[in-house]
């Protein structure tokens, strides 16, 4: 799938794109040496940086709008907070864009609160493999023993991963991976 109106962001636009990632999740992005791209994906924005897919902006029926880091920015910047770790049964399912469901669960961040924006990973792999919604609370998440503890809205095998894929194995030919 291919980006639609896609455009350099605004000077202050990234400045408030920025102030809210480094609120939530500690990362400066004003400090990536990297051109910021804004372009439409149909039911959601996407912020790039050099191309690469780093924050989703989508409106959800329950939430309003979200900003979500994606698997490539939780992959880079490895944040200790808002995490969720599934069993190795669960992760398939997760990785095609199956909701998290509270008897996958084997671990997560107990200062999960329903709403946050929390990133998934799997028993035994070093990277998320989805980032969605808390449903209910993380003590909630490791004490219930069913229901849907997460909505997920991005993944591992979607049309935003492969946008990425393509994009780093851009910048790894031109030697720019580096740089961002």
């Amino acid at each position: 799938m291919k980006l639609k109106r896609r455009h350099v962001l605004s000077k202050k636009e990234l400045k408030r794109i920025s102030s809210i990632i480094l609120n939530s999740w500690g990362v400066n992005i004003l400090e990536y040496d990297a051109k910021w791209e804004v372009g439409d994906l149909g039911n959601f924005s996407i912020i790039l940086a050099n191309g690469v897919p780093m924050i989703i902006i989508v409106d959800d029926e329950d939430f309003g709008e979200l900003m979500l880091p994606t698997i490539v920015f939780f992959a880079k910047h490895k944040p200790y907070k808002k995490f969720i770790k599934v069993d190795s049964g669960a992760v398939p399912h997760i990785a095609n864009g199956a909701d998290v469901m509270r008897p996958g669960i084997v671990d997560c961040d107990l200062d999960i609160r329903k709403g946050d924006i929390v990133y998934i990973t799997g028993e035994g792999i070093s990277v998320p493999i989805g980032v969605g919604i808390a449903l209910m609370n993380g003590e909630e998440m490791l004490n219930k023993e069913k229901g849907r503890a997460v909505k997920i809205i991005h993944y591992i095998s979607d049309e935003i991963m492969v946008i990425a894929k393509r994009a780093i194995e851009s910048l790894r030919q031109k030697k720019w991976l580096a740089r961002w």
